[in-house]
């Protein structure tokens, strides 16, 4: 009974000192804001979305940044609203959003929602955003489902 007892005290001892060790390897928080770049100002692009019909629930808001390819993704937003905001690196990007429900169709920021989307509004080619650190860019709304012709 005793050997027992000391075994799983022993046991019990290491594993408090293995749970002590993985905490400090962590980094903490003043370790990450150390680094230069993560400090960096970003753009702030932010608008509506729209979709034709249900809401589905991988509706997911991209910003492809033209110079790099580089895309940033977010399926966050709000779902009363459908109000989003994106916070991105400065450069060109064209913004859109997309489904698995409509596969190979995306909903561009285009000319036709810049324009008001009346009946006026020909064309429906993407508008590329040139964003800048530290700006807010608001009433960009990826909502334009027809610009997939891309016109």
């Amino acid at each position: 009974m005793k050997k027992t007892i000391f075994f799983l005290f022993l046991s019990m001892s290491f594993w408090a000192c293995q749970t002590e060790t993985a905490e400090q390897s962590v980094p903490n928080e003043t370790t990450t804001a150390a680094n230069p770049q993560a400090e960096a100002p970003k753009a702030i692009l932010s608008g509506k979305l729209a979709y034709p019909g249900h809401l589905p629930k991988d509706l997911t808001i991209v910003a492809r940044n033209i110079g790099t390819g580089a895309m940033f993704t977010s399926r966050e937003f709000n779902r009363s609203t459908l109000e989003y905001e994106l916070q991105l690196p400065a450069g060109q990007y064209e913004i859109f959003s997309l489904t698995q429900s409509r596969p190979g169709q995306k909903a561009y920021y285009s000319d036709y929602i810049r324009c008001g989307g009346g009946p006026n509004c020909n064309s429906h080619r993407p508008v590329i955003l040139n964003l800048e650190a530290g700006k807010k860019y608001p009433h960009i709304s990826p909502s334009d489902w027809a610009a997939f012709d891309k016109k």
